[in-house]
């Protein structure tokens, strides 16, 4: 093959040269030239043209050579790569196969459980006046130096294709605090209570509607870093969701407390509310969420302070900064307390050159509760706010985070029973700041760290009491997260 085409490239390089002698030669009244009259000059340019061709000849060789090799590279390549997507495969069809037997021989229920959990080792640091202070306050102090844990196991249920039944076990302590699942390491190593954190049903028709009942997570939307509600707690009672498109609706009934007596606690304590609001898409990258809330909590204005939950927080025997009137132990909540709140978050998926993809997000939250009564000086007292911003999202290994957010919580703009129990040393009438960082150094494990510098009794101190106003507030908390 290749001599034939050498000899056809030759022949046509040769044309020009060979066809022109030819006719010479064959014309018959030609006189065939002697060598003394061949120009040397003619010779030379006939032996350049020669060593020309032979060059572009040994060329055309060369790069004919170079693409059969390149063609024997390539296809060993396709091979390797027919060879390596066939192994793959048989590797996955044999996993899929031996999954498929095990699942054939395990009982059909096994299939509708999933199990996860999560494990919390935190320090907490928490420093609230000087010891000077503490002395003159007969010895009083919020300071506590402590190492604390949290355990939480959550198993769900698929009933059939709409309903779900889910629940979850948690560590607790404080008289099974719903605003804490936290264990100290304490009490000479007693044994740790465990209880039902969450337990309720859920029936879903539709990817759009959605109706829960029990004890459950929050049914509404929040902003991340949001402290009007504490984490931790997991209301009662039933609640409906509602999403179509951008808009979305939650409403929800929830049990506080149930009573029997015929006296100041004759009614059923318990919260209404709704919601409405929008997640509205801004780009591929960016989102803004921007919701309207009302909550109402019934039968809780002269309440019993001793019947609430959060123990003897601030210095309130319970009520957990709002107003009370009467002394202990007859003590009782003096407002209602109907909450008006809207929160706005906006996030957008930063892309940099350094760090990847960074989600940034930025918050602000107000409320306002209209059944606050008015203190001695005429102010009401009724109005919270926060506003913060997030970077970065300490989730896969190697990734972290930084997060800052202030807030202000005047005495009686929030239901007590409700506010984060961190912030503020979990008392209203309160403001501060809080900064956050976090980083993952492994495929479900985290490290956060938490400083909150806040100031208590903000606008109901009493200067020289064991609580005066504007009282320094500074929590540390170092936290080391694992997920399973």
């Amino acid at each position: 093959m290749n001599q034939v085409l050498k000899l056809a490239v030759a022949l046509a390089l040769t044309a020009p040269i060979a066809i022109p002698a030819i006719a010479i030669a064959a014309a018959p009244a030609a006189k065939a030239p002697t060598a003394a009259q061949i120009n040397a000059e003619e010779i030379a340019a006939i032996r350049t043209q020669m060593q020309a061709l032979s060059d572009r000849l040994q060329k055309l060789e060369q790069t004919n050579q170079a693409l059969e090799t390149q063609n024997a590279e390539l296809k060993k390549s396709a091979d390797d790569a027919t060879k390596q997507v066939k192994q793959v495969q048989a590797d996955t069809d044999a996993t899929i196969d031996q999954l498929a037997k095990t699942r054939s021989a395990l009982p059909e229920w096994v299939s509708r459980f999933s199990v996860k959990g999560d494990f919390r080792y935190r320090h907490e640091d928490i420093n609230s006046g000087s010891d000077a202070e503490a002395i003159a306050n007969n010895g009083q102090t919020f300071d506590r130096e402590r190492e604390r844990l949290r355990a939480r196991l959550a198993i769900t249920a698929k009933v059939n294709d709409t309903i779900n039944v889910g629940l979850r076990l948690s560590t607790s302590e404080r008289g099974l605090d719903a605003r804490s699942p936290n264990v100290t390491l304490s009490n000479y190593s007693a044994k740790k209570t465990v209880a039902f954190d969450q337990a309720f049903v859920e029936w879903m028709p539709s990817a759009d509607f959605k109706v829960t009942a029990g004890k459950m997570a929050y049914p509404w939307a929040r902003p991340a870093q949001s402290f009007f509600f504490d984490n931790d707690i997991n209301p009662e009672g039933i609640a409906v969701n509602i999403n179509h498109g951008y808009f979305f609706v939650n409403a929800f009934y929830f049990w506080l407390n149930e009573v029997t007596s015929a006296k100041t606690d004759r009614a059923d304590a318990n919260m209404t509310g709704g919601q409405i609001g929008i997640k509205y898409p801004i780009s591929a990258s960016s989102s803004l969420t921007a919701a309207v809330s009302y909550q109402k909590n019934g039968s809780v204005q002269g309440r019993n302070v001793l019947t609430l939950i959060g123990g003897d927080v601030n210095g309130t025997g319970g009520s957990n900064g709002n107003s009370t009137v009467g002394t202990a132990p007859d003590s009782v909540l003096r407002d209602e307390f109907k909450i008006a709140e809207a929160y706005a978050e906006y996030t957008h998926n930063m892309s940099t050159s350094m760090f990847g993809d960074l989600p940034l997000s930025l918050f602000a939250e107000y409320a306002k509760n209209s059944g606050a009564g008015t203190e001695k000086n005429g102010d009401t007292l009724d109005t919270a706010y926060a506003a913060g911003i997030s970077l970065g999202k300490a989730a896969a290994p190697g990734t972290w985070e930084v997060a800052y957010m202030y807030q202000k919580t005047e005495k009686n703009a929030l239901f007590g029973q409700w506010i984060d129990s961190d912030f503020g040393n979990g008392s209203t009438d309160s403001k501060g700041h809080v900064i956050k960082a976090g980083y993952a150094p492994f495929k479900n494990t985290a490290v956060n760290l938490t400083y909150f510098i806040n100031q208590l009794n903000v606008d109901a101190g009493k200067p020289n009491s064991n609580n005066p106003q504007n009282r320094n507030y500074d929590r540390l908390q170092l936290d080391f997260n694992f997920k399973y």
